[in-house]
């Protein structure tokens, strides 16, 4: 569900994200990369692990995970006043700035977490 969830999401990037690239081959892999980098840094920090690195990683993953239940959210959000959504995506303000983020999110994410 997650997964598909992912590339409806990407979809939707590619046809209404007009401030960034339209990227729409970011897929579930990061989000789950990121879930898993989160579970590392809590193991790492209860065993009294806290450097640089782990507090990077834990920004950089927490940024993906908290750009995807934005969007989660935002979608929730819209499906209840529908009437209320410009059909051509690229109009709807709160939506094209929750993808810009997700996007910009998921590429750091791609490369680094």
């Amino acid at each position: 569900e997650q997964m598909r969830l992912v590339a409806s999401i990407a979809h939707l990037n590619s046809v209404a994200n007009f401030r960034r690239k339209g990227r729409d081959d970011l897929g579930a892999d990061v989000l789950v990369d990121a879930l898993a980098a989160l579970q590392r840094c809590d193991t790492a920090e209860s065993f009294g692990g806290s450097t640089e690195l782990l507090r990077a990683a834990r920004i950089l993953a927490t940024d993906v995970v908290e750009s995807f239940q934005a969007l989660r959210l935002y979608l929730r959000e819209v499906y209840r006043c529908l009437e209320r959504v410009d059909p051509h995506l690229c109009n709807n303000a709160g939506l094209v700035a929750r993808l810009v983020d997700w996007e910009e999110s998921w590429e750091v994410g791609t490369r680094y977490v």
